[in-house]
């Protein structure tokens, strides 16, 4: 099988058992991107661009923020923010602040010109962006050279989701609904966390061929962070994962459906629109925007917002008059889809009957600087380490 990101860049490591991340701070986005400053400032990277190996923003994304906040280059700060950045030795968490004030600045000027102030006036364009080919996968890139892509990555470019029917063994998957089937609760557990706990369900998000596959469609090691473990229908409406996330994750992200058992059309099957992962990626920070300061503030804020982006997300699938798809599902069959992937949990035509599901979400190991532990499994699987008490003990 032909490996298109053999070619990539090599990121920082993190794949040992506990892995440090990078200092935290976002890349700066085109528009605020100083080109000459840059090229000034770096004469290594001036000389490349003359021989034409780079461009100044792709090595930025590639290399040099990373670089910067590594304190091996000055650190890079807004075009338009000279009077702040000419401190070059302003310390990191300042130049981070300015930073998100002169993105958060560009898109309040954007909201105020438009003058949304319900959420009847809040339209999708309010709350998305298009994300700059730099700072996206290879296969979300424009510039793709498809003639190099396999099978499953030309199906993932295309239409945003992947599905591998009989993906798993009926083995694998008794061996974690046996478990599962001592929750008390249809919502499964509350924790988000329960592959910390539960090596059952971690044998099977974390089957091997499960995380090479996601590797090889998203371009680098993905690691597990979340699980959803109901076995009803979320009934959570239409929407993208991606802009649950911070700012700067921006597709390197995938989440999984999987069928412990054949899903009746009956149950609320997930439902998605193909192709919607070409769609502008709804952004936390824009949201965000239209929350008050209280709202803003909350750890549930995602919950909150789902007032307005749900009803968001409908009207634009509604405008595009694109087509809906429903995953009725076998047993062990696997669905794969885009963070931008437009979808929900359709509801249930009949009330509270059984979807034995097992849902699973991934970001790729180098992008998650807010999640700075990494662990694996003896295969050699990546998880994101949280320490979250389980809410059921399933082995008591």
């Amino acid at each position: 099988m032909f490996d298109i990101f053999k070619t990539r860049k090599e990121m920082p490591s993190t794949s040992i058992a506990v892995a440090a991340a990078p200092p935290r701070g976002f890349p700066l986005p085109r528009s605020l991107f100083d080109e000459a400053r840059y090229l000034e400032l770096n004469a290594d990277v001036a000389a490349a661009v003359a021989r034409g190996d780079t461009q100044p923003y792709q090595h930025y994304i590639d290399y040099g923020h990373d670089e910067e906040l590594r304190g091996s280059r000055q650190r890079s700060v807004p075009i338009v923010s000279s009077p702040l950045g000419v401190r070059g030795n302003a310390p990191n968490a300042l130049l981070d602040r300015v930073v998100d004030l002169e993105v958060e600045k560009q898109v309040l000027l954007e909201m105020l010109s438009r003058r949304a102030l319900a959420p009847g006036d809040i339209d999708f364009a309010m709350l998305s962006e298009e994300v700059d080919d730099a700072l996206v996968p290879l296969l979300d890139r424009a510039d793709c050279d498809e003639s190099k892509l396999d099978a499953d990555q030309l199906a993932w470019r295309r239409d945003g989701f992947l599905i591998k029917p009989g993906f798993f063994s009926n083995d694998l998957l008794d061996r974690y609904s046996e478990i599962r089937a001592r929750v008390p609760n249809s919502g499964g557990w509350s924790c988000p966390v329960p592959y910390m706990h539960i090596a059952e369900l971690r044998d099977v998000c974390l089957h091997p061929p499960l995380t090479q596959l996601l590797g090889h469609l998203i371009g680098e090691e993905m690691g597990l962070h979340l699980n959803l473990t109901g076995w009803v229908s979320t009934d959570r409406n239409w929407h993208q994962d991606d802009y649950l996330n911070p700012p700067y994750i921006n597709s390197w992200y995938a989440a999984v459906w999987i069928a412990l058992d054949d899903i009746h059309p009956d149950c609320g099957p997930f439902e998605f629109v193909p192709g919607s992962h070409r769609w502008p990626l709804l952004k936390s920070h824009r949201v965000r925007l239209f929350l008050d300061e209280k709202e803003r503030a909350s750890i549930s804020w995602p919950h909150i917002a789902e007032r307005f982006v749900n009803d968001v997300a409908a009207r634009e699938i509604e405008r595009r008059g694109t087509l809906t798809q429903k995953f009725i599902a076998k047993k062990g069959d696997l669905l794969i889809w885009h963070g931008r992937l437009m979808h929900r949990g359709s509801y249930a035509n009949v009330p509270g009957m059984q979807r034995k599901t097992l849902i699973g979400h991934y970001s790729g190991l180098s992008h998650r600087v807010d999640m700075p532990e990494v662990a694996r499994t003896e295969a050699g699987s990546p998880y994101f380490v949280h320490r979250l008490p389980l809410d059921f003990n399933p082995y008591t």
